[in-house]
């Protein structure tokens, strides 16, 4: 285990210099580009990506090698709004995505990138749920009293007030008998080459290390439900709002190329032009 641990860190380390080869480039190309336009927008959704992936690298790094992230009280309906909106390009045009998140939602107390990465994974999911004939995703925060204690389908959960987000879609659905086996790692139904197979496993461990809980609600051929429940950390009266968007339109797949890059000699080519 020690041995794949300090692979992982290596390979997150030489991740990461490719990533900073990618921030460093994108922020090039925007110097050159008028502050405004099409493409700037889209460096810019470019460069949040690749921060953002470059916090989660950093922060793997110091689980790995000691230290803990502050807990702080995170808004989930920000962390919501802001997947929704990292998300609905990777979207096929078939799939409708819709938003319910109120107004002035509690705060939980926690790590904001694991509550993202939280939010991430279970929009992707639904996601490829729906990546054959389409439908609808729905995203839902909202403030729920639990008058009583109950057990989950992940967890259990006392009587209290939580902060839910539920991720809802119109996909093949789940089966009854499969619950549980879909938050073990490595256990999917994907065909091969689709997903890994821990994105519902990194899910369950963040719920479980905030002392949370998942409720699957699913009817197969329909939809499935994903509300995930997580202690308040502050009252508040919230008010809900409903907003509805399509997503996924055909031109924001036109053009996709890839493209492969070496670490430090991309990082030293962006320095030496930015100089």
């Amino acid at each position: 285990m020690e041995m794949l641990a300090n692979l992982s860190a290596g390979l997150a380390h030489d991740f990461n210099n490719v990533l900073a080869a990618i921030i460093g480039h994108t922020q090039l190309a925007q110097a050159d580009l008028p502050d405004t336009g099409r493409v700037h927008d889209n460096l810019d959704q470019v460069l949040h990506a690749a921060k953002r992936a470059s916090s989660l690298v950093q922060r793997f790094l110091r689980i790995r090698y000691g230290g803990a992230a502050r807990p702080i009280e995170v808004s989930l309906g920000s962390v919501a709004r802001e997947v929704v909106r990292l998300v609905r390009p990777t979207l096929a045009p078939t799939i409708r995505m819709k938003t319910h998140i109120a107004t002035d939602c509690g705060a939980v107390v926690g790590d904001a990138l694991q509550r993202e990465h939280m939010v991430t994974n279970l929009c992707v999911n639904a996601g490829r749920a729906m990546r054959e004939r389409g439908g609808t995703l729905t995203v839902s925060v909202d403030d729920v009293r639990v008058d009583c204690g109950r057990t989950c389908s992940v967890g259990t959960l006392e009587a209290g007030r939580y902060l839910a987000v539920a991720v809802a879609d119109t996909g093949h659905g789940v089966r009854t008998d499969t619950v549980q086996e879909i938050f073990e790692p490595f256990r999917t139904s994907w065909p091969e080459g689709v997903g890994t197979g821990i994105g519902l496993a990194v899910v369950r461990s963040i719920v479980t290390a905030h002392s949370g809980a998942i409720e699957v609600e699913s009817v197969p051929s329909v939809s499935t439900t994903f509300t995930v429940f997580l202690p308040l950390g502050r009252d508040t009266r919230p008010t809900n709002v409903c907003s509805e968007v399509r997503y996924g339109s055909s031109s924001s797949r036109r053009g996709r190329r890839s493209a492969s890059t070496h670490d430090e000699a991309d990082a030293g080519t962006c320095w030496a032009r930015g100089r």
